[in-house]
């Protein structure tokens, strides 16, 4: 995990926000051009790390370590890299789910919801998605769940 934490370390740094700030949800318009966050000159190496953290997982379940991804999924929400990779290769698929939807980060739930037609969820979390509070989320996943993206 110190691998990750140091390149999420130096994201926040490059970034200019606190990493609590951005997890709270108040540094979500951050950045003149939207989507900003794969512009850090150093992502492929959080997507590298990545790889070693879902390693680290599968062998360990540790919920610092999933919270680091979770917060990285919301990061990569564009993209849906990290994600994707997540659900292919992570033995514990729905811990992270549900912690990206239980997570105040509204992008990591759109990461979810987006998926909605391609991952078996359990109808509490399915109720969670088409209620969110969120209206993006809301509207990914009624849009999905109607086949209307």
């Amino acid at each position: 995990m110190n691998n990750l934490t140091e390149i999420l370390n130096e994201f926040w740094l490059w970034a200019g926000i606190y990493e609590a700030d951005y997890i709270k949800g108040n540094a979500i318009n951050v950045g003149l051009y939207g989507e900003w966050e794969d512009e850090f000159p150093k992502w492929n190496k959080i997507e590298a790390e990545i790889k070693n953290a879902v390693n680290d997982l599968n062998n360990n379940l540790d919920e610092n370590l999933l919270d680091k991804i979770v917060t990285i999924i919301s990061l990569d929400n564009e993209n849906g890299i990290v994600m994707d990779y997540c659900l292919v290769h992570l033995h514990h698929k729905k811990v992270l789910i549900e912690k990206c939807v239980k997570s105040n980060l509204v992008y990591a739930r759109f990461e979810v919801a987006s998926r909605i037609n391609t991952i078996s969820l359990p109808e509490e979390i399915l109720r969670s998605l088409i209620n969110d509070e969120n209206e993006i989320v809301r509207k990914v996943a009624n849009g999905i769940i109607n086949n209307n993206p």
